[in-house]
């Protein structure tokens, strides 16, 4: 399941329900569950990489995908763009594509 924020703090479930978060609430404690259960930090680059469900994210930027035993690379970006993608298929026992 994923989750996309639209304005004034609502967010939207692909099954089409609207949410509205306020902090503190119960529902802000779920929204933060279910970020947490997608998105992976790995034990290197903690500040600038991260998995989000199948997207590899260098700093702000989706540079790869998990496909099953596979990562497919998006592009080229810099010398430590590389690095983050090299370590995520060597971590996971990936397929760079």
């Amino acid at each position: 399941m994923r989750l996309r924020k639209v304005p004034q703090r609502i967010f939207q479930l692909n099954s089409n329900k609207d949410i509205s978060l306020s902090p503190g609430s119960a529902e802000m404690s779920a929204h933060a569950d279910v970020k947490r259960e997608h998105m992976k930090k790995l034990n290197r680059y903690k500040e600038n990489l991260r998995i989000d469900g199948d997207r590899v994210i260098s700093y702000s930027t989706h540079v790869a995908t998990i496909e099953g035993n596979t990562l497919r690379v998006l592009g080229y970006w810099s010398k430590t763009t590389t690095k983050h993608v090299n370590y995520v298929a060597a971590e996971l026992g990936l397929k760079k594509v």
